[in-house]
C-alpha cells in the first residue's frame, strides 16, 4: 500500500462539515481496511479536531449508515437509469442491470465496500430499492420461460453472481485486470448465468 500524503486541511463554509467527513470516509475506505475507518482518522483526514465529527454523527455506525445510504441512493439511481433505457426483453433488461451493477462496484469502490457492512441497512427502504429492480427482472426472465418455482433462490443466485464478480475485481485476482478486461468478462459471465437462471431445481 502506498504512504498516504499528509491530509490537507479541509477548507469547508459553515454547513459543510458534514459532507467533508463524508468524503473523508470514502477517501479511507478506497484505500484501508473498513477497521480502519474511524472517527479520530476521519477528522484526521478531514483536517479537523477529533471532536468534530461529533457535531454530526454520535459514532463510527452512524457515519458509515450515512456512506452506505449515499451509497445505495446512487446504485438504485444509476439501475434505474439503466433499466429505463434498456431494451424492454427481459434477458436484455436482466443482463443490463447485471452489468450496470458491477459497473457501479468498479467505478465507487469505497461505498461498495461499506454499503454492505451496514447491518441496519440490510433491509431498509434505502437498499430495497435497487433490490427491486433486480427481483422485478429476473421475475420477468422466469415468466418467458414459464417457471414459477424457487423464485428467491433465483434472485439470489443472479445477485450472488454480480455481487461475487464485483467483489472479485475489487478485492480479489480480478483486481489486476484493466477496466475495459473486468467489464467484458462481467458482459459473459453475467450472460452465461442468464441461460442458466431458469434452468431445473430440485427440492
Amino acid at each position: 500500500m502506498r504512504p498516504r500524503a499528509p491530509p490537507k486541511r479541509a477548507s469547508y463554509h459553515h454547513g459543510d462539515l458534514r459532507a467533508a467527513l463524508i468524503r473523508a470516509a470514502l477517501d479511507l475506505a478506497a484505500e484501508q481496511p473498513l477497521d480502519a475507518v474511524t472517527l479520530r482518522a476521519v477528522a484526521r483526514e478531514a483536517g479537523v479536531s477529533a471532536a468534530a465529527p461529533y457535531h454530526h454523527f454520535k459514532d463510527r455506525d452512524a457515519l458509515l449508515k450515512e456512506v452506505a445510504e449515499e451509497g445505495f441512493r446512487e446504485l438504485t439511481r444509476q439501475l434505474s437509469e439503466v433499466d429505463q433505457s434498456s431494451p424492454k426483453d427481459p434477458i436484455t433488461r436482466l443482463r443490463a442491470l447485471g452489468q450496470a451493477y458491477v459497473h457501479f462496484a468498479l467505478g465507487r469502490p469505497a461505498h461498495f465496500r461499506v454499503m454492505f457492512r451496514v447491518r441496519t441497512l440490510q433491509e431498509s427502504e434505502t437498499s430495497s430499492g435497487a433490490f427491486a429492480l433486480l427481483r422485478e427482472a429476473v421475475s420477468e426472465v422466469m415468466a418467458t420461460r414459464g417457471v414459477s418455482s424457487h423464485g428467491r433462490v433465483r434472485v439470489l443466485n443472479a445477485w450472488a453472481l454480480v455481487h461475487g464478480f464485483a467483489t472479485l475485481a475489487l478485492d480479489g485476482p480480478l483486481r489486476t485486470l484493466s477496466r475495459v478486461e473486468v467489464e467484458q468478462l462481467a458482459s459473459q459471465v453475467i450472460s452465461l448465468s442468464v441461460q442458466g437462471l431458469t434452468a431445473d431445481l430440485t427440492d
